[in-house]
């Protein structure tokens, strides 16, 4: 599987919804992906589409397949970034409560 998707058709690894949580191990680092009017890209306040979206390499531990977890939610980006003591072969725990909490337990 390619780090930089071809298509908007990419099959991705999505962060939970409110009130899930997911169990992933990072097998990448996380990687920028250029794709002008994606309905992946982050959005900037007003939801103007900045054209770029994020890709993290991970296994999915629910299913063991090899994916994509796509970011692009900039609560989520930047408190993946503040965790300073992350690494490839990682296992990360990821739970969203609440509408833009997100909590990042490595394993």
């Amino acid at each position: 599987m390619s780090l930089f998707p071809e298509s908007s058709n990419e099959k991705f690894l999505f962060l939970p919804k409110v009130g899930e949580e997911k169990t992933v191990i990072v097998l990448g680092a996380v990687q920028r992906v250029n794709e002008e009017n994606s309905k992946f890209s982050y959005k900037k306040q007003g939801g103007v589409i900045v054209g770029y979206y994020d890709i993290l390499p991970v296994i999915d531990e629910e299913t063991g397949e090899e994916i994509n977890m796509l970011i692009n939610v900039w609560k989520f980006y930047f408190d993946l970034k503040e965790k300073e003591d992350l690494n490839i072969k990682d296992t990360l725990h990821i739970a969203h409560p609440n509408t833009g909490e997100y909590i990042i337990t490595k394993k």
